[in-house]
């Protein structure tokens, strides 16, 4: 059963546990806090403090809790990291460049309409957004903005790649992992890239516009703007059939407005056109843990661990549902 919007009375500390983990994972985090709060006042051998006499397994949930959030979005740290720079560079722009910008018709346009966040993410704004970009943000980790250099070992590569994949850029995270194959096919590294190729680049090449439009669905969703980000990857899906990430970023939507089975058949889809897409599978056992279907969550974490079972997400998500089956 889906959770409702308000946090219900009179329910047992393990009840409580239960639904504190299902608005996680939905991403109600208010909910969720409210929820675990109730479980904790609810357990009696407390004393006092917050977590003194909490069992170890409970606190092994909550860090994992944590850890399934920040880590099962696909929005990884390199995206967080390159969205907050930019953030940091429009306000350095803003504040100490007024002359510099004044002359710059987009960037003048982006000043006179940063108060309102709904042109913030406008076309003009997006422009703008992708022009600091490649100006600073992509510099400043350590990234190419056009095509890769030439003569850089195989880990280097393999690194560019990892940071292009984070921050959404498919065709650039592609060339990298390829280029690290075939600078050294037999290494570690050309083995994980070919993992990251199989399981977290789109099947099919991109085209670029698509991508662009993908990054800036993730903004919207960075920014708390889901009925932007749900318009942008429905139009991407109606346009782009054959690119799955947009399915997966749609699936993540509808879990977080609590349409569990839209978010279903989203994923499905996603599935279909790719069943090697890990996020596709990680957010269908996402899905399937917030309406309680346990063991079709599980079936969906096990194709998961097929595929990788060192990622982080995998562990969180192992051992959330070795507790929710638990209660």
């Amino acid at each position: 059963m889906v959770p409702t919007r308000n946090v219900p009375y009179g329910l047992t500390p393990e009840e409580y546990f239960k639904l504190g983990i299902q608005y996680m994972l939905m991403g109600w985090k208010k909910q969720a806090a409210s929820a675990m709060k109730f479980a904790i006042e609810g357990n009696k051998d407390l004393s006092g403090t917050p977590f003194c006499g909490m069992p170890e397994e409970q606190r092994r949930v909550l860090e994992a809790l944590l850890v399934v959030v920040e880590t099962t979005f696909d929005l990884g740290e390199n995206v967080a990291s390159a969205a907050k720079t930019a953030f940091e560079v429009f306000e350095v722009l803003l504040h100490e460049a007024d002359h510099a910008i004044d002359n710059v018709a987009s960037l003048s346009e982006l000043k006179q309409e940063l108060t309102s966040f709904f042109k913030f993410v406008s076309k003009q704004s997006e422009t703008a957004i992708d022009s600091l970009m490649n100006e600073f943000v992509l510099p400043s980790l350590g990234l190419p903005t056009r095509d890769l250099p030439e003569g850089l070992p195989p880990y280097e590569y393999l690194s560019m790649g990892l940071k292009y994949k984070e921050m959404g850029w498919t065709e650039q995270a592609r060339d990298a992992f390829l280029k690290v194959i075939e600078l050294d096919s037999d290494s570690e590294d050309a083995d994980t890239a070919r993992m990251y190729l199989k399981t977290r680049i789109p099947r099919l090449p991109v085209p670029h516009y698509a991508v662009k439009k993908n990054i800036l669905g993730h903004r919207q969703m960075l920014a708390g703007l889901d009925d932007f980000a749900k318009r942008t990857f429905e139009e991407l899906i109606a346009d782009y059939a054959d690119f799955e990430w947009p399915y997966g970023n749609l699936g993540l939507i509808l879990i977080r407005r609590g349409e569990i089975d839209g978010a279903e058949e989203v994923l499905n889809r996603a599935l279909d056109l790719n069943p090697y897409y890990l996020n596709a599978w990680l957010h269908l056992a996402r899905a399937k843990a917030v309406a309680l279907k346990l063991r079709e969550a599980k079936t969906c974490l096990e194709q998961a661990v097929k595929l990788d079972a060192n990622d982080n997400s995998v562990k969180s998500f192992q051992i959330l549902l070795d507790y929710l089956a638990s209660l």
